[in-house]
């Protein structure tokens, strides 16, 4: 049985492989790129250079025209006129600020407050605490006088002003203690108590005074003389006060005889 041959005859393989074909979209975005850079390094360089040329010439002060060259007119765009009499002069009417809105105030108790004006601050000065005076009374004190030769005379009496206070007689008998005054000296009056005397205890029963003083009021550096004076000083000083009409002279708060060799003061002493 014979074969028929058909037109289709098996190519013959030349050892070459075929080229990959390109797909067409790839293609066309290397296309965009290439034209994005070109762009880039040719288009952004002139617009950079047209804007700086832009801000310079915005800036720049235009030349004056040289001296007897007419300056050109400007011409006015339609509509607008230039206003009489005021020539060379801009016909844009002036600008006015804004006025700034009044500040809204707040309405009841909180204006109120508000509107308080400022409190100026009081100063206050601390006065010192008032000190009532003190009451004061005149005592009596007794002194003895001396001739121009140092003799003693008798008792004087000066007043000296002393508080009011519970033991007057205490009071006027240390005020006998410190002494006369330097202007009672040079009038001649002096004082013959012995220093270092001290008053230990005053009590008063039956217009008699028991006063108590140290050892040292019984030594006196003038003797009988001295010590005569220092008890006529001590209960003319103490008799001035009206519930004392004598004085009982105490050491130590015990009676002695004698407080010199012809003084007795075993009883109470008065005025002589």
């Amino acid at each position: 049985m014979a074969v028929k041959k058909t037109g289709y005859r098996k190519k013959k393989s030349s050892g070459k492989v075929p080229a990959r074909k390109v797909p067409v979209p790839v293609v066309l975005w290397i296309l965009v790129f290439i034209v994005l850079i070109t762009s880039i390094f040719i288009i952004f360089p002139s617009v950079k250079k047209s804007r700086e040329n832009f801000s310079e010439n915005r800036f720049q002060t235009p030349e004056k025209p040289p001296a007897g060259q007419a300056v050109p007119e400007i011409a006015q765009r339609p509509g607008r006129e230039t206003p009489s009499g005021a020539e060379g002069q801009s016909a844009v009417p002036p600008v006015t600020p804004p006025e700034t809105p009044e500040e809204t105030k707040p309405a009841g108790p909180e204006a109120a407050e508000t509107e308080k004006p400022a409190e100026t601050p009081v100063e206050v000065t601390q006065q010192p605490p008032t000190v009532p005076p003190v009451e004061t009374r005149d005592r009596s004190v007794y002194f003895m006088q001396l001739d121009r030769n140092g003799t003693i005379l008798q008792p004087v009496k000066v007043n000296r002003k002393l508080g009011v206070s519970s033991s007057p007689l205490q009071d006027s008998l240390n005020a006998l203690f410190a002494g006369p005054t330097a202007e009672e000296k040079r009038s001649g009056l002096d004082s013959f108590i012995p220093q270092n005397s001290r008053i230990l205890s005053i009590q008063i029963r039956d217009n008699t005074a028991f006063i108590s003083f140290n050892e040292e009021f019984q030594w006196n550096p003038l003797g009988s003389e001295g010590i005569a004076a220092q008890l006529k000083q001590i209960v003319w000083t103490a008799t001035e006060f009206p519930n004392v009409h004598n004085v009982q002279i105490l050491i130590n708060g015990k009676k002695i005889d004698f407080i010199s060799e012809n003084i007795n003061i075993e009883n109470p002493i008065g005025r002589q």
